[in-house]
């Protein structure tokens, strides 16, 4: 079958974009196409593949079906999101209107799109209640959360680790240089811990550069790489900057990101996050079409 397709990205965060309003790709072999399409070199190459639906839950206008691009289907991705809205409003698919409501497996996300000139410029994304109890995340541990725990990651020595689940589990290591880390061997020895991360887990490597700008570099679990910007790894590090008094708040923070800066901001109650917010833009690379074989 031939397959349309539109390359789009979030701060360098790249996705795949079939718009299965028009053409459907059989459940049994989404996950096929995903990591074929993904693979760069050899095909379009890509963070992973957005299937945009109709949705099943009366309450959304659109549904978000996301693929990383080992193949394995993701339950949320937060640059991924902010794509799926430019599309469906701009494709017409949803209207031109101030809020969005989006189904993903983790329940319907509100987006709040911006606009100029008929377009979407940026779109600011309610990310729900940052889960920081082990048994949501999921990880494992004598206490009931994971606020810099020092773990023993082989090869490496002694880390301090903050658990985080924005959609996804997230590891949060606060470093003095985020420029020197080396993602990739740490977050693959730190993504690799099942014994503490049954399901694994992404990796982010936050630098406070100042109480209200950070800096951030993930190592994403099914890319099993470093990519350019993670929408909830960037959540999740604003978070853990928050449970550990490095930020305040309720106050915007920006984060620079290797692909771009993104807005993040944290509600709290009593000392405990009850609300993320994450804004930013996107953008179309290029359309075209893929062959493929089921």
């Amino acid at each position: 079958m031939i397959v349309p397709f539109v390359k789009m990205h979030g701060c360098g965060n790249d996705f795949v974009v079939v718009n299965e309003f028009e053409t459907f790709i059989p459940e049994e072999e989404k996950s096929k196409f995903s990591k074929h399409v993904c693979t760069y070199h050899f095909s379009v190459g890509a963070d992973g593949v957005i299937f945009v639906r109709k949705p099943t839950n009366r309450k959304a206008e659109i549904k978000m079906q996301y693929f990383n691009a080992d193949g394995s289907e993701g339950p949320m991705c937060g640059n991924g999101i902010r794509v799926l809205v430019k599309f469906a409003v701009e494709k017409g698919l949803v209207p031109m209107k101030k809020q969005v409501d989006v189904e993903t497996p983790v329940g319907i996300i509100r987006t709040y799109p911006k606009y100029s000139n008929n377009k979407v410029i940026s779109t600011r994304v309610d990310m729900g209640k940052p889960k920081i109890k082990l048994s949501d995340i999921p990880a494992v541990a004598t206490e009931e959360t994971m606020i810099q725990k020092k773990i023993n990651v082989p090869s490496f020595g002694i880390l301090e680790i903050t658990a985080i689940n924005t959609g996804v589990p997230h590891a949060i290591i606060f470093v003095d240089n985020v420029e020197k880390i080396d993602v990739t061997g740490i977050g693959r020895a730190v993504r690799s811990l099942t014994s503490i991360f049954p399901i694994g887990t992404n990796v982010d490597f936050v630098e406070v550069a100042s109480p209200t700008n950070l800096k951030v570099r993930t190592y994403e679990r099914g890319v099993e790489a470093e990519t350019l910007a993670c929408g909830t790894g960037i959540c999740a590090s604003v978070v853990a900057s928050f449970l550990t008094n490095k930020i305040q708040p309720n106050v915007p923070i920006t984060v620079d990101a290797l692909g771009g800066v993104l807005k993040v901001e944290v509600s709290s109650s009593k000392g405990v996050p009850n609300r993320v917010y994450i804004e930013g833009p996107v953008e179309y690379a290029f359309k075209g079409e893929i062959a493929f074989e089921t």
